[in-house]
């Protein structure tokens, strides 16, 4: 178990310092804006078996509604579909996930046949389909999220809304197009409001973060709490695993981000505020529900407001993405975090050239550890970019910032 990780102010400029050669950035796309896409947010782009990357963006696409896109390992980008609102497509896209055949499956907070966001499905020839429409009855409404496919190819996801309390839904679509409620969040002291997708274990249990609700109060916090990490089992029993409550002074809130796993069934994720340092967190929380800070984000240190989650890579570090800090020019950061609790800074954003900016989606991570992600700003035309980074690994940098104290 990592020990809990903060930074000091002597050991943060030390850091800022130290880092003086970074990892290799590549733009591999700048987007142009309509009718190129605009805008990609926080979607984690997936890797295809190709090489080619598949994402969405919110805005952008011939109608300027968004737009799935796909760029090559050279940077060559083709749009595959630009949403409309033409009463039957969906628009405002999240992330898409990949099936072994190659095709792609999101879904939109908008649009739809009832206005309230939608599934969808699109071949490899840019074919799409309606998958299921939001909104009808006590079915969610509003997905924040991509959803999550088993291997069966049933997709799982959450809505920020709707749900027979109106905070949000963990909904199940099968591959015969059946769309089931398995959980409406907000009665009493649940969480509520998920921003984020679910995670799938071995076992058909889902796990996820909420924005809000849980038993912590504060300052900063939603009327109705501060945020959980929750788990629901295939028999439909939810559970809050841990309340984030920023009163004791270390720990972050309001969790934008999905969870991952490791090999022992902990958790990882972010909360992009509070935190020793205020600038956000990254935590475990163990199959029972202990919480482990792992890094404080913050006073003077070169990364801040995580509201992208983690990868893991075959050795155990971790890497995400913050939308500010970095050296120089405070544009957002790709970060790494050691098995043993090192933190290194891979890129700082510099929002001058055609460097991107504000990244909130985080990295993903092809075979040879190489990462991939984008940006919500900048680059070429101001739209966001998608980017490779060759991490420290390959380059042999040496590992600086270590924790001034593990507790």
């Amino acid at each position: 178990m990592r020990g809990v990780l903060t930074l000091s102010v002597v050991s943060a400029l030390l850091l800022i310092g130290a880092q003086t050669a970074l990892a290799a950035e590549k733009v591999l796309h700048s987007f142009m804006g309509s009718p190129d896409g605009a805008n990609p947010a926080g979607s984690t782009p997936v890797l295809g078996s190709n090489g080619n990357l598949y994402g969405t963006t919110l805005t952008g696409g011939a109608y300027n509604l968004g737009s799935v896109w796909m760029v090559t390992p050279s940077g060559t980008e083709a749009i595959l579909h630009s949403f409309n609102a033409d009463g039957t497509d969906g628009y405002t896209p999240a992330a898409v996930v990949l099936d072994n055949n190659g095709n792609l499956f999101g879904t939109t907070a908008s649009g739809g046949a009832y206005g309230l966001g939608t599934v969808f499905k699109m071949t490899p020839s840019g074919t799409e389909t309606i998958l299921w429409n939001f909104g009808s009855g006590t079915d969610g409404s509003t997905p924040g999220a991509g959803p999550t496919l088993d291997g069966k190819g049933n997709l799982y996801g959450t809505t920020t809304a709707g749900g027979a309390y109106g905070l949000g839904t963990v909904w199940e679509l099968t591959t015969s197009g059946t769309e089931t409620i398995l959980w409406s969040f907000g009665n009493g002291k649940d969480a509520s409001t998920p921003e984020a997708g679910v995670a799938l274990d071995k076992n058909g249990n889902l796990y996820g973060t909420t924005f809000a609700g849980g038993t912590g109060v504060g300052t900063g916090c939603q009327s109705n709490g501060c945020g959980t990490v929750w788990k629901l089992t295939p028999s439909g029993t939810e559970t809050v695993l841990y309340s984030f409550d920023p009163q004791n002074g270390v720990d972050g809130f309001l969790p934008d981000a999905a969870v991952v796993f490791d090999d022992k069934g902990n958790l990882y994720s972010t909360c992009h505020t509070g935190g020793a340092d205020s600038g956000g967190t990254l935590w475990e929380v163990s199959a029972s529900g202990t919480e482990t800070i792992l890094w404080s984000f913050g006073s003077g240190e070169v990364a801040v407001e995580p509201y992208a989650g983690v990868v893991f890579d075959k050795n155990g570090n971790l890497y995400g993405t913050t939308y500010l800090g970095g050296v120089d020019h405070g544009d957002g950061a790709v970060y790494e975090l050691t098995a043993s609790g090192a933190y290194r800074l891979l890129h700082g954003f510099t929002s001058t050239g055609n460097d991107g900016f504000g990244p909130t989606a985080t990295v993903v991570m092809d075979e040879k550890g190489n990462l991939f992600g984008v940006t919500n700003h900048g680059g070429a035309y101001g739209n966001g970019t998608v980017y490779e980074i060759t991490p420290y690994s390959t380059l042999s940098i040496p590992v600086t910032g270590t924790p001034s104290h593990h507790a």
